[in-house]
């Protein structure tokens, strides 16, 4: 690593600010996406297969993690 070039400390201030802004907003999005009627309606039709996938899936994740090498 060159020690010669470091970035200025407002570099890591701007990124911390920039990311904080772009989770907030996406986030926000989200919120505002999978609360309209449409989408809440579709995920209460579909929520007993929706669990079930993911449930199967983490259990399988859960019983992989003990026996698997690294």
């Amino acid at each position: 690593m060159d020690r010669d070039h470091v970035a200025p400390a407002t570099t890591a201030l701007i990124i911390i600010v920039g990311t904080t802004i772009l989770s907030v907003v996406g986030h926000i999005a989200y919120a505002e996406a999978f609360s309209t009627k449409r989408v809440v309606a579709a995920y209460g039709r579909t929520r007993l297969g929706i669990d079930a996938v993911l449930g199967v899936f983490f259990t399988v994740v859960a019983l992989k993690l003990p026996t698997s090498r690294t």
